[in-house]
C-alpha cells in the first residue's frame, strides 16, 4: 500500500498543504498547486495585474467566464440571505485598516465614505460580463476564495482516481474520499497546534473564521480583521471563532464569515 504523498506551498496570501493517496498522487499534488495558483492570479486576486477581479476593480467592468459568474451569483445570494453580513465588496474598507501590512485605526470620515460604496448589489453580472454599478466599489474575494479553490480541487480529484485527500488552504479544509476524517479546531487562545475540539466527519469541507488570525492592538484594545459591513469596524459581538461544515467549500468559507458577523 503506497503511503500518502504530501506537499505545501504559499498562495492566496496563506499557507497551503495537501496530502493525497492514490495511483496518481504526485500528479494530483502538482495539479492542486496549479489550480490554487491559477485561480488566485488569473481570477480572484485583487493585486495580480490582469486577473478578473483586478480588471473589474480597475475598469469598472470585465468579461468573465461562466464559472466566475456562478461564484458571484452565489456569493450575492449569501450576502442577500445574511442581510449583508457577508459582503464581497468591502475591499476599500479593509484597505483602510491595512491588516497584514501596517495596520492602524482608520479615520472615521474616510471609513464612512468607503463604506458607502460597498454592498453586494453594486456588482451585476449579465451576458458574460461583470459590471460595478458604483465605480468606487472594490470587490474582494478574501472571505470566499479559499473555498472556491477547494471546490475546484474537488472537481479535479473526482475525475483522477484519487482514493483519499486532505487539502488545507488557510482556515479552509477539503476532505475527500471514503470513511471518516478527524479534524482539529484550533483553540482561539492557543497556538496553531493547540485544539479546543476535534470533529469526526465524512468527506466535505470545513472552514473556520477567527478573530485570532490577523489583529493588532492599540491603546489596550484588540482590532481583528473580520469587519462588520454595517459599521466598517471589526465585529464586536463576543465571538472569537466560527466553524462551518458543508459539502461546498465556497459555502463553508463564506458562511463562516457571515455567521461570525451575525453572532451567536
Amino acid at each position: 500500500k503506497p503511503k500518502p504523498l504530501t506537499s505545501s506551498f504559499f498562495s492566496m496570501n496563506t499557507y497551503c498543504s495537501a496530502e493525497v493517496e492514490g495511483e496518481n498522487a504526485q500528479e494530483s499534488l502538482n495539479e492542486i498547486k496549479n489550480i490554487v495558483k491559477n485561480l488566485d492570479y488569473k481570477i480572484l486576486s485583487r493585486t495580480a495585474e490582469g486577473s478578473t477581479v483586478y480588471n473589474l476593480n480597475k475598469n469598472g467592468e470585465t468579461l468573465i467566464d461562466t464559472e466566475t459568474a456562478a461564484y458571484i451569483s452565489l456569493l450575492a445570494d449569501i450576502s442577500n440571505q445574511s442581510g449583508g453580513a457577508f459582503d464581497f465588496t468591502l475591499g476599500a474598507v479593509s484597505d483602510l485598516w491595512s491588516f497584514g501590512n501596517n495596520p492602524s485605526i482608520p479615520d472615521s470620515t474616510e471609513l464612512a465614505r468607503a463604506l458607502s460604496h460597498s454592498g453586494f448589489e453594486k456588482v451585476t453580472v449579465a451576458d458574460g460580463k461583470a459590471v460595478l454599478q458604483d465605480k468606487q466599489a472594490v470587490v474582494d474575494f478574501g472571505a470566499s476564495g479559499k473555498g472556491i479553490a477547494l471546490d475546484s480541487i474537488k472537481s479535479y480529484l473526482e475525475t483522477h482516481e484519487t482514493k483519499r485527500a486532505v487539502v488545507s488552504i488557510g482556515g479552509s479544509v477539503l476532505l475527500y474520499g471514503k470513511g471518516d476524517f478527524t479534524v482539529g479546531i484550533r483553540n482561539p487562545k492557543g497556538d496553531s497546534g493547540n485544539y479546543i475540539a476535534t470533529i469526526k466527519i465524512p468527506e466535505g469541507c470545513i472552514s473556520t473564521s477567527g478573530s485570532y488570525e490577523q489583529y493588532f492592538e492599540e491603546n489596550g484594545k484588540r482590532y481583528h480583521h473580520i469587519l462588520d459591513p454595517e459599521t466598517g469596524y471589526p465585529v464586536d459581538n463576543g465571538l472569537v471563532s466560527v466553524t462551518i461544515i458543508s459539502e461546498s467549500g465556497l459555502l463553508s468559507d463564506a458562511l463562516s464569515t457571515a455567521c461570525f458577523v451575525l453572532g451567536i
